[in-house]
């Protein structure tokens, strides 16, 4: 079987493609990108793929693992499910079929001790991922590789099928759909375009070997509401150098090294017994190193592994504990961000504000009970709406109105003499009487 040391070409069906399978993470969606890319869309019996623990870690974003952990990122992935509509000879939708994306997840260890996980495709999904001879598109692998959020990667991949066309009309609403955001998220355009389609266009700009500008289009809503956008697509020759998978996996593993050296306060090394079997002492958490097999019944040695004793669970997973009861999950690589988001909405408060939000969503959770999807983007959309809130509150400052300059107003006001008036008015009388007589006299 090939090793992960290439540089591969995803080739993917416009159905597939155009399926609306919006509970994939960025991590899933690239290990999805992948695994398009290692089989051969013209042999169905590539369609087991195989990868060795260490790789399948890195793409997946994974530090230090135990086998319950792997049970659930294996499952997790087992549990994607696609919705393929039934289409009648008019057009018309008739319903649909769901079924899963993968049927079978295999992690096992060989004779030398090494570990592996294998991954084969749903029966069900085989047309979507083999033998099809048009209505589909191919892009190299490394455009999914430095994308850092699913919805980067879904623009790259909805703008790639219509490269060769060169535009696209969207509607605004399908788009969001499109994207797997939910119904809820970014309801103003103002938000969408700064935190969606302005981000998608720079990474796509920096990074995919496509570029796009994108401009409303069509007739517009109440109020002038933005309804359909436009997307022009041309290719990108000024991106980043290309990253090959080897480069990707070498990058995972540094930036996964680096964080373990964080934790490693935490750990206290242990010898157990059998380490070739892990799965026979899965209550004690074991963790997937690739360590020679134990032939006698000797216990292995302080340098084959290393468990953590005194390490809260959540650091065995990609994600850690905040708040004042540890229940606002976050990735290093999510908080980091974060904290950049913060700054540029308050400036010189963004970590305060961040701690803010998370003590706000600890809160929630703990004492009313709520639960939340994705604990970073609800505390995004929670900053976000301060913000315009904090704006649309502010007091408008006093203007003095503009002096209106014409000669119907602003005029001098005269000081009237009423005798002067009356005198006026006799001496005018007078006048029209002596015009009488002198025309009768003629």
């Amino acid at each position: 079987m090939a090793k992960l040391k290439e540089n591969y070409l995803v080739e993917k069906r416009n159905m597939l493609n155009e399926i609306r399978a919006n509970n994939m993470t960025l991590q899933e969606l690239r290990f999805f990108a992948i695994y398009l890319s290692k089989i051969n869309a013209r042999d169905t019996s590539t369609r087991v793929v195989r990868f060795t623990m260490d790789d399948f870690r890195a793409i997946m974003g994974l530090g230090r693992i135990d086998i319950k952990y792997m049970k659930n990122v294996t499952n997790s992935l087992l549990c994607k499910v696609v919705n393929v509509p039934i289409v009648d000879e008019k057009g018309r939708n008739r319903g649909y079929t769901g079924f899963q994306i993968f049927k079978e997840c295999t992690v096992s260890q060989d004779e030398h001790g090494e570990w592996y996980v294998e991954i084969d495709a749903h029966d069900k999904a085989l047309p979507l991922m083999f033998d099809f001879k048009r209505d589909y598109f191919s892009y190299p692998l490394f455009n999914a590789l430095r994308l850092r959020s699913a919805n980067q990667i879904r623009m790259y991949e909805l703008l790639r099928q219509y490269k060769q066309i060169g535009s696209k009309v969207y509607l605004i609403d399908e788009l969001k759909k499109d994207l797997w955001l939910g119904e809820n998220e970014y309801p103003r355009f103002g938000d969408f375009k700064i935190w969606v389609l302005d981000v998608c266009q720079q990474a796509l700009r920096e990074h995919t070997d496509i570029k796009f500008a994108y401009a409303p289009y069509g007739k517009r809503g109440k109020s002038g509401r933005i309804l359909s956008l436009i997307f022009y697509i041309e290719e990108n020759n000024e991106y980043t150098d290309q990253l090959t998978l080897d480069m990707f996996i070498d990058e995972q593993k540094a930036a996964i090294d680096v964080s373990e050296e964080g934790s490693a306060q935490n750990e206290t090394e242990v010898c157990l017994p059998n380490v070739a079997q892990p799965f026979a002492e899965e209550e004690k958490n074991i963790p997937f190193e690739n360590t020679p097999a134990q032939k006698s019944d000797k216990p292995a040695s302080k340098e084959s592994i290393t468990i953590k004793t005194d390490a809260p669970p959540a650091q065995v997973s990609p994600e850690k504990p905040y708040g004042p009861n540890n229940v606002v999950m976050l990735t290093d690589t999510g908080y980091s961000s974060m904290e950049r988001d913060m700054e540029a909405l308050f400036p010189g408060h963004g970590k305060e504000k961040l701690n803010y939000y998370i003590e706000q969503l600890d809160y929630q959770i703990t004492c009313k009970n709520k639960s939340y999807k994705n604990h970073a983007s609800t505390m995004m959309h929670w900053a976000r709406r301060d913000v315009r809130n904090q704006q649309d509150t502010q007091p408008v400052p006093a203007v003095r109105a503009a002096k209106r300059v014409n000669r119907f107003v602003n005029f001098k006001q005269r000081d009237w003499d009423y005798e002067e008036i009356e005198r006026l008015e006799r001496q005018h009388i007078i006048n029209e009487l002596n015009k009488g007589k002198q025309q009768q006299d003629i």
